[in-house]
């Protein structure tokens, strides 16, 4: 993985500025405030493409498609995960951590300082 974005991802976890949520890469929550996963987090940090709304699988869902036009819903797509050097096994990881073991953001933070 990049380091510079490896750094960028960790500030902006450790931010403040991103409310964590569960179950999609960036979702629109009731209020209308956006809530990320820590993968959300990297895409949007890596300037790679742009998010979009996209309500096909869950209402106030968005799409990350990357400047190839790879789209990214709940996961990384096979692609997105070669670009921004990641293994699937680390996806998986970060993945639980994030919305099976509700670990925080600044708990992700330590593990990608750790292992990526």
């Amino acid at each position: 993985m990049d380091k510079e974005l490896r750094e960028r991802w960790i500030a902006a976890l450790r931010s403040g500025q991103y409310h964590q949520g569960r179950g999609g890469l960036r979702f629109s929550a009731e209020n209308g405030a956006c809530k990320w996963c820590s993968l959300g987090v990297l895409l949007d940090v890596s300037g790679y493409g742009q998010w979009e709304t996209d309500n096909t699988m869950v209402e106030g869902e968005w799409c990350y498609v990357t400047q190839e036009g790879q789209k990214n819903f709940i996961v990384l797509a096979d692609k997105t995960l070669q670009q921004m050097g990641i293994l699937v096994q680390a996806m998986d990881r970060l993945t639980g951590m994030n919305d099976r073991e509700h670990a925080s953001f600044a708990d992700i933070a330590t593990w990608i300082e750790e292992h990526l």
